[in-house]
């Protein structure tokens, strides 16, 4: 790994570790993922700011040039990262249903009463009337 590779590496996980944390700051960020992302971004300035654990992962996983072995271990990351969304999104549309199913039964149960009320009211409006004109006899 060059200098300049290594400066641009550097500069690409100091980024990465200030806006994650600005995104645990502002609250844009659950912790569950939170931690996830710390570890990607320091775990990428390490291997940024000392050449010889690149080299030494490298040569452990058996990889002859050792940018590409970042690109393989960035691919694992994001496929974790989208089967994790894959399950969250699962869970939200169960919800989602549910929701739905409960928010038409209270609906329903709304309609339901409403229909009460106004029969009670026409009777009520009934009785009156009838009492009225006992009255005006």
């Amino acid at each position: 790994m060059n200098t300049i590779v290594q400066g641009i590496m550097v500069v690409t996980g100091l980024s990465l570790v200030i806006f994650v944390w600005q995104m645990i700051k502002q609250d844009h960020l659950r912790p569950r993922y939170a931690l996830l992302w710390m570890v990607l971004s320091f775990a990428f300035l390490i291997i940024a700011l000392f050449r010889g654990i690149a080299r030494w992962l490298a040569y452990l996983l058996k990889v002859d040039y050792v940018p590409s072995l970042f690109f393989g271990i960035g691919i694992i990351f994001i496929v974790i990262i989208l089967l994790n969304l894959t399950v969250i999104l699962s869970k939200q549309s169960k919800k989602n249903i549910e929701l739905l199913h409960r928010s038409m039964l209270i609906h329903w149960r709304l309609e339901q009463v409403e229909k009460k009320i106004d029969e009670s009211n026409i009777l009520d409006q009934a009785l009156t009337f009838s009492r009225q004109e006992i009255e005006q006899k």
